[in-house]
C-alpha cells in the first residue's frame, strides 16, 4: 500500500503511460483509509474541544481540502488506467461530462421544485422525468466509470 500512495504521488503530472488496476485499486484503497482516518481524528478532536471553535472550522474541511488536493493525480491516474485498458482520455471525458450534466440537472430541478416554481401536475411529472434522466446521467456514469477501471489491461501494442 505504501508503494501505491508513493506512485501515486510521483506520477502525480503523469497523463500519459499506464496504471495497472492493482495500481489504481490500491490507491483507492490508501485514499477511503485517509479519508476514514481523518474523519475520525477530527470528530474526536472536534468532542474534545467541546464541538465548537477555531480548530473544529479549519480541521472540518481536511476531507474537501485532501479531495481538492487529489483531483489533478487522480484524474491522471484514472487516464493512465484508462490507457492501460485500452480507451483513451476521451472515454474519461465523456464520463465526467455525463456525471456533471447529471448533477447540473439535478440541482436546477431540486432548485425548481424548492422554489414552489411548480403548479400543476403536468409540470411536477416533467420535473420528476428530468430528475430520472439526471439519476441516469449521474449513476450510469459511475457505475461505468467503475467498469472501466475494472477492466483487464490490454497489450501494449494497443493504441488507445
Amino acid at each position: 500500500m505504501r508503494e501505491a500512495f508513493l506512485r501515486f504521488w510521483k506520477k502525480a503530472l503523469d497523463f500519459r503511460g499506464r496504471a495497472s488496476r492493482s495500481e489504481f485499486w490500491w490507491w483507492m484503497l490508501c485514499d477511503l483509509l485517509i479519508i476514514i482516518a481523518a474523519s475520525f481524528a477530527i470528530a474526536a478532536l472536534y468532542r474534545s474541544i467541546g464541538g465548537s471553535g477555531f480548530p473544529s472550522a479549519i480541521f472540518g474541511k481536511f476531507p474537501l481540502m485532501w479531495k481538492m488536493a487529489t483531483i489533478i493525480p487522480f484524474i491522471a491516474l484514472s487516464i493512465r488506467r484508462l490507457h492501460d485498458s485500452g480507451h483513451g482520455g476521451k472515454t474519461f471525458a465523456v464520463l465526467l461530462i455525463m456525471s456533471f450534466a447529471g448533477t447540473l440537472l439535478g440541482d436546477s430541478v431540486g432548485l425548481t421544485i424548492s422554489h414552489g416554481a411548480i403548479h400543476t401536475i403536468d409540470d411536477t411529472s416533467a420535473s420528476l422525468g428530468m430528475a430520472a434522466i439526471a439519476l441516469l446521467l449521474t449513476s450510469g456514469s459511475k457505475i461505468a466509470y467503475i467498469v472501466f477501471m475494472a477492466l483487464p489491461s490490454k497489450s501494449p501494442a494497443t493504441r488507445h
